[in-house]
């Protein structure tokens, strides 16, 4: 018994301890988000934070969000920003593309214009490379079924 309670110690121990990248998951309504960036052996993890019903209250959390030691609000492109249904999909994937190609030996990402013309580019970046098609057969070859909110808008 007492091996038992101690191995199921430092199993949860080891949960608590593990480094967890975009904890929160994909956005899957619309509403006011602002990006986070927080960091594990030099890589950079992106994720976000909301939905917030007003531009205010995300506002006033992203200025009270630095210094907790954990992540941090991304300097490197708009503040909050309103994510429609139109755009979810591609904020989803940029979260995921950069989360992936982003290391110790990379520099971060940076946007230079709003986000609703860079989502924009991004959704016809999918339609142009029929992306979805090719995740769908992705799923299917895996038996993994895909959720409406994950998947960009046509």
């Amino acid at each position: 018994m007492k091996t038992l309670m101690k191995t199921g110690v430092s199993a949860l121990a080891a949960l608590i301890l593990m480094p967890t990248a975009n904890a929160i998951g994909p956005v899957s309504s619309p509403g006011w988000y602002y990006t986070t960036i927080s960091y594990a052996s030099g890589s950079a993890s992106f994720g976000r934070m909301g939905p917030f019903s007003t531009e205010a209250e995300c506002q006033a959390t992203r200025w009270n969000d630095y210094g907790d030691g954990g992540a941090i609000p991304w300097d490197g492109g708009p503040g909050c920003f309103y994510l429609y249904e139109s755009g979810i999909g591609a904020y989803n994937e940029l979260l995921q593309h950069w989360n992936l190609v982003t290391g110790p030996n990379t520099g971060n990402p940076t946007i230079a214009t709003e986000m609703k013309p860079a989502l924009l580019e991004v959704n016809m970046l999918i339609e142009q490379h029929d992306i979805r098609d090719y995740r769908d057969a992705l799923s299917r070859i895996s038996n993994i079924r895909s959720t409406s909110a994950e998947q960009p808008q046509r």
